[in-house]
């Protein structure tokens, strides 16, 4: 049903400002955009990774992007037809709607249509589905190939994004059992607090964090949402990595070791436009920085 992961979709404040923001923070060539015009004409602007997109969009509309930060996931299919006759058998509902955005990379603008599933079914967190076209997908030059050495520094891809939630069977019951997600890892870590549930879907990681235990707040929530909130994107290098970012003015951590064994981490504190924003690669690579 799935056959990749399509695209994170960030709300900013200032769409010329940010999109030489993230231009920086992925490591990319600064496009040449007319913000207004982009604004005139397209929903928002997009950068290509090697297994997804960031999109961004104006922070003006009064929706849910009216705040600055995460605020949607689109998930990939071969056929928009089928894959919606798939989820409306178990019970998730929609409509569908075109979308344009400037490529940011190729300089072109997009034309797609996707599936939006009702945020009622999904807890309040934007969900969509794109159809895979032919010639959706830039040539992978100009993403950059994290084994060259002019690369090793960028942003090659998407690692993960996090969604927090007071009801984790809830959130089980609708990516596993209705989106038919991947699940990867179910585990608490009492000492930090929190339950953590990793999805997977073509080298993309959806997790959601959880409390460790409810709580009298968390049980009496009855009805709350979910929330996007952080992205962690793949890097070949971290500790190169790090000083590219902070070389290009950004507020970023020290490398340490991540969470999970044999990589590295580092945290990028600002500007990020309202996101928390981590990068990680492997740990190993720090010995040939």
């Amino acid at each position: 049903m799935w056959s990749h992961f399509d695209r994170i979709v960030i709300a900013v404040r200032d769409l010329g400002s940010a999109v030489q923001t993230y231009a920086a923070l992925l490591g990319l060539p600064s496009p040449h955009l007319d913000a207004a015009q982009v604004e005139a004409t397209a929903a928002g602007v997009f950068f290509p990774l090697r297994n997804g997109c960031v999109e961004l969009r104006s922070a003006r509309e009064p929706t849910h992007y009216s705040v600055e930060g995460v605020r949607g996931l689109a998930l990939g299919c071969d056929s928009l037809h089928s894959t919606v006759g798939m989820l409306e058998a178990r019970g998730l509902t929609g409509s569908v709607r075109e979308t344009l955005a400037w490529d940011a990379v190729r300089g072109v603008i997009v034309r797609a249509r996707e599936w939006a599933i009702d945020p009622a079914r999904t807890h309040g967190v934007p969900l969509a589905i794109r159809e895979r076209k032919e010639g959706d997908a830039p040539p992978s030059s100009s993403r950059g190939d994290a084994a060259e050495d002019g690369a090793r520094g960028r942003v090659h891809g998407l690692d993960h994004v996090v969604v927090r939630t007071r009801h984790p069977e809830r959130a089980i019951e609708l990516y596993r059992d209705r989106l038919g997600l991947r699940l990867a890892l179910d585990r608490a870590f009492p000492e930090r607090r929190v339950r953590l549930i990793f999805f997977r879907l073509a080298g993309v990681t959806i997790e959601i964090a959880a409390p460790v235990a409810p709580t009298p707040s968390d049980e009496s929530a009855g009805d709350s949402v979910d929330t996007l909130w952080g992205v962690a994107y793949g890097v070949a290098e971290p500790r190169r990595a790090r000083g590219r970012v902070a070389a290009a003015g950004f507020d970023v951590s020290e490398v340490r070791p991540g969470n999970k064994a044999g990589t590295a981490v580092c945290t990028v504190r600002a500007e990020t436009h309202g996101v928390p924003t981590l990068l990680v690669g492997p740990a190993e690579a720090e010995t040939d920085a």
